[in-house]
């Protein structure tokens, strides 16, 4: 379903496919224990620019009709400084994370040379499970809502911005005509 010039379509695989595996949180010296590190592209885009921010983020994904459906929110969604994702990669790389993505990748046939890149580039948000709410089943947004722009939160919700999630969405059941 991916069109146009998107992340996941140049290389094959967004790095979100793995931000909600909970079995991978880790403690941090300044955050404590259960801590989850993930990657979301608008974030990565522009990191620098959020930085030390925290935001409440809108995962959504693209259904079978093209419509956006609201999967989870997450709450308190920080950006981390270069130094803690460096700490928290290393720990991926310890725990043997890193190597369990390349291994969904070659069994998919997809390079997982993007995962040989600085930790930045693969890990660039933090924030604990507690602070996720999923929506099951999917809320449809409204066919206007759009992502919000690459600026900051909307005023009105404190949501920073419609961020896509490529979870798999089920078919909608077709209506009897009888």
């Amino acid at each position: 379903m991916e069109k146009g010039k998107s992340h996941v379509r140049a290389i094959g695989f967004g790095l979100e496919e793995w931000l909600l595996n909970f079995s991978w949180a880790q403690g941090s010296a300044s955050r404590g224990e259960g801590v989850k590190y993930g990657f979301l592209q608008p974030i990565g885009k522009y990191r620098d620019t959020y930085e030390g921010q925290t935001f409440n983020v809108l995962l959504y994904t693209i259904g079978h009709y093209y419509e956006r459906v609201a999967v989870a929110e997450i709450r308190n969604l920080s950006v981390p400084l270069i130094s803690e994702l460096r700490t928290a990669h290393r720990e991926m790389k310890n725990r043997g994370w890193i190597n369990d993505m390349r291994d969904d990748l070659h069994r998919l046939g997809i390079s997982a040379a993007p995962l040989s890149g600085p930790a930045e580039t693969i890990i660039n948000v933090a924030f604990r499970e507690r602070d996720v709410t999923f929506f099951d089943p999917g809320i449809v947004l409204p066919e206007g809502i759009r992502r919000i722009a690459s600026g900051g939160t909307s005023p009105s919700t404190g949501t920073m911005a419609l961020l896509r999630c490529n979870k798999p969405r089920r078919p909608k059941q077709a209506k009897d005509k009888n």
